[in-house]
Order: structure tokens, then sequence, then C-alpha cells
């Protein structure tokens, strides 16, 4: 359904809608989304027009002998070494199932010591047999150091409550560019010193000779 209203500045619009679900529909969980968009009033020839949309995502369930469980969880897109001060982690929720979940994804990471260092939670919704990809950026930037970085989401079970899917742990190293620079530089100038350091003895020991 399309509906249209003349809109001047700070005016505020209402109108009714109704979801009706289709006859047959086969139980589980659907999506629907409700758009609103400006256009332009008048467009004088050869003008180029900007269109604003916005959506909003509604979730509706069929009742009925629908199964939300089949849920996993794999990670992807973690480096094992990085030059990046800048990390982060992501991964992607599966649903193979046929209702939508909501998950609770945490990433924790930890130094070498077992040090927690940081630790994020974030929800997200999974629709039915689709799989959602998440992200989370480390706050934090990192010159250098090992960490140990967890990954796990909560996912329905075989019996469709909603439990922890098998963690994922990876060990990162992570070298800031700048700092691996100067530590070249270092070894360079170390190099330098002690080859100049070798030729004067050299030439000491002709000298006494």
């Amino acid at each position: 359904t399309d509906r249209r209203q003349a809109m001047h500045p700070h005016d505020v619009f209402m109108t009714d809608y109704t979801i009706t679900v289709p006859s047959g529909t086969a139980p589980g969980s659907y999506y629907a989304v409700v758009f609103a968009k400006t256009e332009p009033t008048k467009l004088s020839q050869g003008a180029v027009a900007q269109y604003n949309r916005l959506g909003q995502v509604l979730y509706v369930t069929v009742d009925g002998a629908a199964a939300r469980q089949g849920g996993s969880f794999t990670a992807t897109g973690q480096p094992r070494f990085s030059l990046s001060s800048r990390m982060h982690s992501s991964g992607s929720i599966h649903n193979q199932g046929q209702v939508y979940f909501n998950s609770s994804y945490s990433v924790t990471i930890s130094s070498l010591l077992s040090k927690t260092e940081q630790t994020f939670t974030s929800q997200y919704h999974v629709l039915s047999n689709t799989s959602r990809d998440v992200d989370q950026a480390w706050t934090a930037s990192q010159w250098f150091g090992i960490y140990k970085v967890k990954q796990s989401a909560t996912v329905p079970g075989t019996d469709g409550a909603m439990t922890d899917a098998p963690a994922i742990v990876q060990w990162v190293v992570v070298i800031n560019p700048m700092l691996l620079i100067i530590a070249i530089v270092g070894v360079i100038m170390l190099l330098l010193a002690i080859i100049k350091k070798m030729k004067a003895r050299r030439i000491d020991k002709k000298e006494e000779s």
C-alpha cells in the first residue's frame, strides 16, 4: 500500500497499517518493512532529485509446528598476524531453523598472561534460514602483543532452548608498523656500530704490528 501526504516543515504524519499474513503461509518467522520516503514537490527540467527513505523492520511469527533450532557460530576475518594497531574480530551466526532468534555475541581479548584486556557483548536478530555477519572493533589501540581472542554466541540447541555455541579461540600477534620500523632501524644502527667497531679493531691491530 502506498500512501502519500503533502507535508510542511515540522509536520507530523500519522497513519495506520495492518499486516495480513497470506492464507497458507507455512509456520515460522518472517519480516516486513514499512518505508517512509520524501519526494520533492517540483523539479525543473534537468534537475537532480534526492529521495530519502527510512525503513522500520517488523518481525512476524506464524504459529504452528515451526522449529527454533539448528543454530551455529563461526569466526571469520581474524588474522593471526597484524601490522595494524586498530584490530577487530568478526564472525557469522547461522540460523538453520524456521524461527528467528535473538543472539548474544561476545568477544573476550586476553593477554599472553591470561589477563583480560577487553570484553564486548552485543545483541543481534538472526532471521530464519539466514546467516548474520557480526563484527566487533577493539576499542584500544595495540602497539605490540600476543593476544588470545575468544568469540562465542548464543544459539538455539536441539531442544529449541538458547545455549552457548562452542567458543572459538584464536591467537593473534599484533605489531604496530611504526614500532616495527623503529625496531628495524635500531637493528641496522646496531649492526653498523658493530661493523664500525670491528673495523676500528682491525686498524688498531695493523698499527700495532
